[in-house]
Parts: C-alpha cells; sequence; structure tokens
C-alpha cells in the first residue's frame, strides 16, 4: 500500500468521526426541543452537559442544582449525561412520580458498580434490584424494627458514656478544644458501627489510634484523594472504562478487613453461651430464621452497608449540626434547655423513650437535613417507557434508558417551598407548620420504596450523640472555618472545602 492509500484511510477515518460526532451533537441539541422540553445549557460533544462534572468543577449534587436554578420556570429540563439522555425534575410531583408513583419504571439507581472488584456492594440495597433488592431490604428491615432499636439503644447509651469520657478527657487537659467536626464525630460514628454494628470495641477514643481502629478504617474507606475523586467521576461518566480500569469504591485492605471480622465473628459465636444483641447476630438469626446457611459474603456485603450508613452519612449530618449550632446560639440554648427537661424525667439516662421525647431536636436534625442533606440528589434510570406530566403543561414520554435526576438540595432551598430558605429555622417542622411542607419537597432520606432503610437506627444513633453533646458541651465556630461553606467537588457527599472546624468547652463555661 503505497503512502497516498495511508494518507487517505486516515482521512477517511477522521472525516468520520467529525461527521458522527457532529451527528451526535446535533442529535443531543434537538432530542429534547424535539420533544417540547426545554434544553439545558452547556451542551458539548462528547461530553454532553456532564464537562464541569468530569473535571470536577462541580460535584454531582453541584451540577444538578446548576441545571436545577438557570431553568425556574420549568417542571422539567432535558439534558445529558454524555450521549445519554436525561431529565431533571424540577416539580414535586414529578418526583412523587418517579420515586413513589412509578417506582417500578425507575427503581434502577445509576453508579457504575464493578461487579468483579467490587462483590462486597453487590447485595447493598442501593445497587441491587428486583429479588436481591427485596430479600436484603427485609433483611435490614428485620434489623430496624422498633423492637430491636429499643435493644440498640442500651448499647448507644453506653456509647454516649464512652463518647463523654474520651472530651472531658480532653478538656482536662485543654479549656477548650479546636477540632475538626467531621474527626471528632467520626470517632463516635465509628465506635457506633464496631459496638451495635459487629459487637467490637472499636478502639475510635484511643488518643493514638492506629490502623486497625473502626476510625482509622473508615478514614482510609471515604477520605478522598483528588486523583481518585476524578477516576471516580470518570466512571461514572463513561462506565464502559470502569471494566477497563478496575475502579473500586472499597479497597483491596477493606475487603479483606470486613471478610476477615466476618469470618472471626462468625467462629466466636458458635462458642459462645449468651446470644449478642448486636445488628451482626441479627443478621445471623434472619438468615437462620429463613431456614438459610450462614453465608460469610451475604453478612459481609450487611456488614459494608452498615458501615457505610451508620459511619459516614452519620458523622456528616452531626457535622453540620454543630455547625448550625455553634451559629444559631439561640437554638442551641433552647435544644440544651429541652434535653436537660426530658433526661430529668427519663433518670438523666438517655434511653429509647427519651429519645423519642426531644421533639425540637427531631425539629432542629430535620432543619440541618434540609438546608445540607447527606445525599444531594438522586439519579435514576428509567426501565419502561413512561409518560411524565409536569404542573406547567409540560408533557414527555421519558424512553427507556433515559436518566432521572432528583436535586434534593435544590428542592430544599426553593422559595417556592421554602419562606426564607437560607435562614436556619427549625420551627419549620414543628407540629402547627410541619403540614405545611410540599410533599416530596423535602428528601433528606430518599423517598418510595428505596427510602433509606437505615434512617430510624441513623437518627437514633445522631440524636443520641446530639443530646449528650449539648446538654454537656458548648460550640462556637472556629476561625478555621471558612464561611460562608462551599462544597469540595471532589466527594460525592458534602463535605466543605476546608472542613468544618468547632470550639467545645464544658457547658458550665462561657466561651
Amino acid at each position: 500500500m503505497d503512502l497516498s492509500a495511508v494518507f487517505g484511510i486516515i482521512f477517511g477515518v477522521i472525516a468520520l468521526s467529525v461527521f458522527y460526532l457532529f451527528w451526535k451533537y446535533e442529535h443531543c441539541t434537538n432530542y429534547w426541543r424535539m420533544r417540547g422540553i426545554p434544553q439545558a445549557s452547556g451542551l458539548l460533544p462528547i461530553f454532553g452537559n456532564m464537562f464541569p462534572f468530569l473535571t470536577l468543577k462541580y460535584s454531582i449534587f453541584g451540577l444538578s442544582e446548576k441545571l436545577y436554578d438557570e431553568n425556574k420556570n420549568y417542571s422539567m429540563v432535558g439534558f445529558f449525561d454524555m450521549h445519554v439522555p436525561a431529565l431533571i425534575v424540577r416539580d414535586p410531583d414529578l418526583v412523587k412520580t418517579v420515586m413513589q408513583t412509578e417506582f417500578g419504571n425507575f427503581q434502577i439507581n445509576c453508579f457504575p458498580l464493578n461487579v468483579d472488584h467490587d462483590p462486597l456492594l453487590l447485595k447493598n440495597p442501593f445497587f441491587t434490584l428486583g429479588e436481591p433488592w427485596s430479600n436484603s431490604r427485609k433483611r435490614l428491615t428485620f434489623a430496624f424494627s422498633s423492637m430491636r432499636l429499643k435493644i440498640m439503644a442500651h448499647t448507644v447509651s453506653l456509647l454516649c458514656d464512652k463518647f463523654q469520657a474520651y472530651v472531658d478527657k480532653q478538656l482536662d487537659e485543654k479549656k477548650k478544644l479546636e477540632v475538626s467536626a467531621k474527626d471528632f464525630f467520626g470517632r463516635f460514628t465509628a465506635e457506633g458501627v464496631a459496638n451495635i454494628g459487629f459487637g467490637l470495641e472499636g478502639k475510635c477514643f484511643e488518643e493514638n489510634t492506629d490502623s486497625s481502629s473502626f476510625t482509622e478504617i473508615g478514614n482510609r474507606l471515604f477520605n478522598l484523594t483528588f486523583f481518585k475523586g476524578f477516576m471516580l467521576n470518570l466512571v461514572v461518566c463513561f462506565p464502559l472504562l470502569n471494566k477497563l480500569l478496575g475502579v473500586t469504591f472499597l479497597t483491596e485492605d477493606s475487603n479483606l478487613f470486613f471478610r476477615t471480622a466476618v469470618r472471626n465473628i462468625i467462629k466466636t459465636r458458635r462458642s459462645e453461651e449468651t446470644k449478642r444483641k448486636d445488628f451482626f447476630q441479627m443478621m445471623i438469626d434472619f438468615e437462620k430464621m429463613e431456614g438459610e446457611e450462614i453465608d460469610e459474603d451475604s453478612l459481609a456485603s450487611h456488614a459494608v452497608s452498615f458501615f457505610l450508613d451508620g459511619f459516614e452519612t452519620s458523622r456528616i449530618t452531626l457535622s453540620f449540626l454543630s455547625y448550625h449550632l455553634a451559629t444559631n446560639q439561640d437554638v442551641y440554648r433552647k435544644l440544651r434547655e429541652e434535653v436537660l427537661a426530658v433526661m430529668a424525667k427519663h433518670s438523666n439516662a438517655i434511653t429509647y423513650d427519651a429519645l423519642k421525647d426531644m421533639t425540637y431536636m427531631d425539629q432542629v436534625i430535620n432543619e440541618s437535613l434540609r438546608i445540607t442533606p447527606s445525599v444531594g440528589a438522586f439519579m435514576k434510570q428509567c426501565s419502561k417507557d413512561t409518560v411524565l406530566r409536569g404542573n406547567d403543561g409540560l408533557s414527555v414520554r421519558v424512553e427507556k434508558g433515559t436518566k432521572i435526576l432528583v436535586s434534593a438540595t435544590s428542592l430544599h432551598t426553593d422559595p417556592e417551598y421554602w419562606t426564607n430558605p437560607l435562614k436556619f429555622d427549625p420551627e419549620r417542622f414543628s407540629p402547627d407548620r410541619k403540614s405545611d411542607i410540599k410533599k416530596f419537597s423535602y428528601l433528606p432520606f430518599g423517598e418510595g420504596p428505596r427510602i433509606c432503610v437505615g434512617m430510624r437506627y441513623a437518627l437514633l444513633q445522631v440524636k443520641a450523640c446530639l443530646a449528650q453533646f449539648v446538654r454537656n458541651y458548648a460550640v462556637e465556630l472556629s476561625t478555621k472555618t471558612q464561611v460562608p461553606l462551599r462544597m469540595d467537588p471532589a466527594y460525592f457527599l458534602p463535605y466543605p472545602v476546608g472542613g468544618i472546624w468547632i470550639c467545645i468547652k464544658r457547658a458550665v463555661e462561657e466561651f
């Protein structure tokens, strides 16, 4: 083959590639307009509307906020997740359709899990579908029933005592502690996972935690580098690359830790005469009740689920709660008054019933989750053609494979549904105003059949920690905290750039 023929082939390939990209771009440009749906700005060849996400300018919930805010006059807006058509729904009634009414057509959570490299996540309810999802959810519902939460509450109370002893020891040496809220409350939630999830000592309240402590395991699991954040975003945008690159959520040592821990726990409990009352034991009991053999992989998978839900989202929630209390001292004082009054009626003990009586605390937590939900956006995938009709007259047949984006953060701060939405006001959730909240405009744990099954345990843990904290300590914001808070786009969950730093003193003292 002569040189001119080689150049001819190269030119032809380039020309066809350019033509294909041009055709694909035109297809994307016209796709939603032909269906009568407004198209989001910022569409690019190859990348669709995802270039700011891929380059870490925005996190996925930051991008969803941008698309939501730029299209205020519409109930839904079309965009492209690379070359895949996607739709952001802004109308709470449409959110209800997607998450509840037509749940069966939108039950797929979009996340490119690598089944070969993340086997312990396969049975997590977030990733599973059909019967595996149903079975997994049934097990977790069994574990988090009211009766079992009451049993767990006793261990949570002991955990609170260990937490106080740790903080008091620090304050004996210093009059004021300046701490990263995420790391500070992460000790509590990691120890909670160890005690309540595994029936183990997590070594999280030791001053110099080693690599085997549950705190360090959690940090290795969730503290991302810029490179890891970019790689995760890359495989979200290009799922096929995950098979080639083998990007994993769980590291190899994390997989080994959970499998080894489960194997050792099962071996130990076979020789114990007294049955324990932790989450792990409940999973074993459930499998026996169902007449199944104990499956170590299944138990390890559920252990991972408990760790993910019990450690990370809870410490994020507590971190933002501490920020809001530090910047709203009137709310802190009112909350502390309630905690002291309720605990006086319950022998000054943190019990399931005492926590249930702390209604103003519920309002404070709900308001914090409104302003900064732990999960800021939900991405679903349509599995069957479905018609969506907005309250503004827009209507579209959503085709199978289309992605649906729900921005919880945007719905939570939309002035159409919330008066003065950026103000921290727990009274929004008071008994006389709670009924005014528009249904499906508040989604801290998702909604519908896929609502977070560990929600009740997470709230139990958060309330217990917060009760112990505010009755004993005062809090103010450290100058290290960058105000206003700006979320780091490298993370899927809300992490403020520079972190939230707080100063802690004993409550009897004043700053």
